[in-house]
């Protein structure tokens, strides 16, 4: 491919500003600090693909079926969750603080809720935030990865939307999160995209801990979750022309 590759450094490790620098005030709450980023190593295997506004998908927020607040029964080593995010916040409880509290959050109906619950347990619990960011960086993306697999691979309805969209980029647009998200919203994320337009993202094929630096900048952020909906996609539709 001979588009020019954006969010990746020419060589070793960067910490980047992102395209919010050259932005008026009015947007600096989209303003993150810094985002660290490598330059991704030639023997790791890799995709591209190009950046334009039609090979784009934005997704957000509960109402979106790619969203981990989307409200969707997955079961899971034969228990019934009611979205991604029960599945995510439940793991996460029962490493922190024991299986007990994550029990607890059987009484919480909707994602948003299993947010507030697992935050008002951990913060009853103590549990440090370096605890938690510790699990995060250790256990979030194998645990995303299981759970948004057989969100789709059980649902034939939001599998086929999933498989729809090609080989779009998948971006998720939050402004409060810079790893899991663009870091921006959708109007942003756009801009962005729009001053790419005619370059490429080039990322790992196989989302991992230990490549998730080698991710590129999107918009202001890692867009973790994005990728991982990425390599979901690549696999259900390997399974389904097998």
């Amino acid at each position: 491919m001979n588009k020019k590759s954006v969010g990746q450094p020419p060589e070793g490790l960067h910490e980047t500003k992102s395209l919010a620098s050259a932005l008026p005030e009015k947007n600096a709450e989209q303003r993150p600090k810094y985002v660290q980023i490598v330059a991704l190593p030639s023997e790791i295997k890799s995709r591209e693909l190009p950046i334009a506004p039609d090979n784009v998908v934005y997704f957000n927020g509960p109402t979106h079926y790619l969203s981990a607040l989307y409200p969707c029964t997955v079961v899971v080593d034969g228990n019934e969750y009611n979205s991604v995010e029960h599945y995510y916040q439940a793991c996460k409880l029962y490493v922190l603080t024991g299986e007990q509290s994550a029990a607890q959050l059987k009484a919480s109906e909707t994602p948003i809720e299993v947010k507030k619950a697992t935050k008002n347990i951990l913060k009853e619990a103590k549990i440090p935030a370096k605890k938690i960011s510790a699990w995060k960086d250790k256990d979030s993306i194998a645990v995303l990865k299981h759970v948004i697999y057989h969100k789709f691979n059980q649902n034939d309805e939001l599998k086929v939307k999933l498989l729809d969209t090609g080989d779009k980029i998948l971006i998720q647009t939050y402004i409060g999160d810079t790893y899991f998200a663009a870091g921006a919203n959708a109007k942003y994320t756009s801009t962005w995209v729009d001053r790419h337009v005619n370059q490429s993202l080039k990322y790992p094929e196989n989302v991992v801990v230990d490549n998730v630096q080698y991710l590129p900048l999107v918009a202001n952020g890692k867009n973790v979750l994005g990728w991982i909906l990425m390599q979901v996609r690549d696999e259900l539709r390997m399974r389904s022309s097998a």
